[in-house]
């Protein structure tokens, strides 16, 4: 009986973003999707 591999995803590119504003700190990761939202 073969045994199947697992197929490993392609690598993401991701586009990085910085909003400042006082002494707050936003980073944002982007990347193509299906449209979905994910906020940690």
């Amino acid at each position: 009986m073969a045994v199947k591999k697992n197929e490993t995803a392609a690598p993401v590119s991701f586009i990085w973003g910085t909003g400042r504003r006082k002494n707050a700190i936003a980073r944002v990761r982007i990347c193509e999707g299906d449209g979905k939202f994910l906020i940690n």
